[in-house]
């Protein structure tokens, strides 16, 4: 058991702490510690009142603690964590770039209008979701622990089940958020032999250099 935690914390620390802080919100929320009305997204009330937490509070918070809370923080560890222990092993700098590019890109969604909900988090599982999808195509899920599907045509079911509960906008604009930062990642470098989302080895060669000249 030691030795599960300690690799958790060793190669996903972004991921414990982000789906930390979702049930930590989701817990205070049910024992009534904190409201949800001071944990949506309002633009108004970010930037007259200054509530500058609620940037952050948006993207962190699913309703307080129940069977659908519990599965949709669980879906985002599992996505979260194969992406920063697999594909950003070592990299976490890059891993926290491209959650920050998936936040701003969502608040300016936002901010613009062109989204209205009070709570980001169920799109930013919905782009992180697709970004795996394509990254990792070959692999299997089970939808409901029952329904295996493949994890490229993933994003098209969820669109297709979300649709019928609250409509196709939100879902689409999640997975076109989700398509561009997946060519950035994978296709774009290959074709020029750059990597604009590549920001680890920036932070590896400066503090590289000043330890090879005191050696």
């Amino acid at each position: 058991m030691n030795n599960a935690i300690e690799n958790a914390l060793r190669e996903t620390p972004i991921t414990l702490v982000v789906c930390g802080l979702m049930g930590m919100l989701g817990v205070m929320s049910s024992l009534e510690v904190i409201h949800p009305l001071y944990l949506l997204l309002s633009p108004s009330l970010v930037f007259k009142e200054h509530q500058y937490w609620r940037l952050v509070t948006n993207f962190l918070y699913f309703g307080p603690i129940s069977a659908h809370c519990i599965m949709e923080i669980q879906w985002i560890y599992l996505v979260s964590s194969y992406l920063e222990a697999q594909y950003y092993n070592r990299r976490p700098l890059d891993y926290i770039l491209l959650l920050l590019i998936v936040g701003c890109s969502l608040l300016g969604l936002r901010f613009s209008s062109i989204v209205d909900v009070p709570y980001l988090s169920y799109m930013l599982g919905t782009c992180m979701t697709y970004i795996m999808s394509r990254i990792f195509n070959d692999i299997e899920v089970a939808i409901f622990f029952v329904v295996p599907v493949p994890m490229r045509l993933l994003p098209f079911v969820l669109m297709i089940m979300n649709t019928m509960v609250s409509g196709v906008s939100n879902e689409v604009l999640g997975n076109v958020l989700g398509h561009v930062l997946w060519y950035f990642l994978e296709v774009f470098p290959r074709i020029t032999g750059q990597s604009p989302l590549r920001i680890q080895w920036l932070f590896e060669r400066a503090f590289a250099a000043p330890l090879g000249r005191v050696t």
